[in-house]
């Protein structure tokens, strides 16, 4: 019943959106340096990535990732466009508790567009000075997750600046994402199927044009441990039957974005992408990670075809901090863990993987844990496989 949920849940998401936006402002977008991506990974994958489950940069496509990450982590982006234009971007997950209960985590980012300044020339012909263009998106974000399933919104203040004329905007997104397990040929993660939506950019105007509004709704798909293949659709809300367009089919703002991703170890990345009808076409690149103690550290590189600024080149630097383990925490651990076990001698493995789950949260080095978990979710998967054959 908890696996029907989600999809209902997200579909439920989609319609409410859609009522939302059927009567969406007519005209071009403003703010438009919001619809850069941010991530090299998301880059890399054709920015394929309302669906990329514990990914710190692919909050920018889904704050519902936000309730994914269990850590403390910060995330560092940088991004060359033309002619010396940048794309800076930082980023940060707080896990928020109280008494050893997880209450969700906070998110906050800051985003900067910066491009060179540029001599000002008047009706004769004459340099009157420089030009000053400036873009900022500064971000604050809660997500939430329970089980298989998250929420997660984030509010955005956005500044720009050309030269004497500024304007201020705030924005909102939300979103969802639900993990459920599906059939798989292959030995493959007990969660292998990620599905998410997201309405990005629902705010003020910006120069009297409205910002650059978009619904995206991501699939994520493991057929192997070693493997992801990702699928977003994403469509404009700038226009009143944009909405209705996505019903429909391709038009001048609907899009598919489409990423493969492939590790070894899960310490090497190899990822490569393609888009239908968007500014980006090809797109490929990797990663790196290595843990050392407590801390982990990652290296993400994307480089993107596109249509408005030639080969896009993007890097990216992260930092992930395991909290230290007090020995309350090491208490609570022992008391969900030997929960666990006894219901999973019960028979009950869908209790006894959620009484694992909170041990884990208490001492993520507890007893093998994570080898556990996994141990019990292929179970309970070729137990619901063993039903829905007996079944039929």
């Amino acid at each position: 019943m908890r696996t029907l949920l989600i999809p209902i849940f997200l579909a439920g998401i989609f319609s409410a959106g859609s009522a939302l936006f059927a009567a969406g402002s007519i005209g071009t977008s403003g703010a438009d340096f919001l619809e850069l991506g941010v991530s090299p990974r998301a880059a890399a994958m054709s920015e394929a990535a309302t669906s990329l489950h514990n990914d710190i940069g692919a909050v920018y496509y889904n704050p519902a990732i936000t309730g994914t990450l269990p850590y403390r982590q910060v995330f560092f982006s940088h991004q060359e466009l033309i002619d010396d234009s940048r794309l800076e971007h930082i980023s940060g997950i707080i896990p928020l508790k109280r008494g050893g209960i997880g209450l969700g985590n906070l998110y906050l980012a800051q985003t900067l567009f910066w491009v060179p300044p540029f001599d000002k020339i008047d009706e004769y012909g004459e340099t009157q000075g420089e030009v000053n263009f400036y873009n900022s998106a500064t971000a604050v974000g809660y997500g939430y997750g329970f089980g298989n399933f998250s929420l997660g919104i984030t509010t955005k203040y956005i500044f720009q600046q050309i030269d004497e004329l500024v304007t201020h905007s705030i924005a909102a997104d939300i979103g969802a994402i639900g993990a459920l397990t599906v059939y798989s040929p292959f030995r493959s993660p007990p969660d292998n199927l990620y599905l998410g939506i997201s309405f990005l950019n629902l705010g003020t105007a910006a120069y009297d044009d409205p910002l650059p509004r978009r619904v995206r709704l991501g699939i994520s798909y493991l057929p192997l441990e070693w493997m992801r293949v990702s699928t977003d659709f994403h469509e404009s809300l700038i226009e009143a039957d944009d909405i209705a367009d996505f019903t429909y089919g391709f038009d001048e703002s609907f899009s598919i974005n489409t990423g493969l991703e492939m590790n070894y170890e899960k310490m090497i990345f190899f990822r490569a992408g393609y888009a239908f009808n968007d500014g980006t076409t090809f797109s490929f690149g990797g990663g790196f990670q290595y843990a050392i103690g407590r801390t982990a550290f990652s290296v993400d590189m994307g480089i993107a075809q596109t249509s408005y600024f030639g080969n896009v080149y993007s890097i990216s630097f992260g930092v992930m901090l395991v909290p230290k383990v007090t020995s309350e925490d090491k208490k609570f651990a022992e008391r969900f863990y030997m929960q666990g076990i006894r219901h999973y001698v019960s028979g009950d493995l869908e209790n006894a993987i959620e009484s694992l789950e909170k041990a884990r949260g208490y001492n993520p080095y507890y007893k093998d844990i994570d080898k556990k978990l996994n141990e019990m979710k292929e179970l309970k998967k070729i137990k619901e496989e063993n039903d829905r054959f007996d079944y039929e």
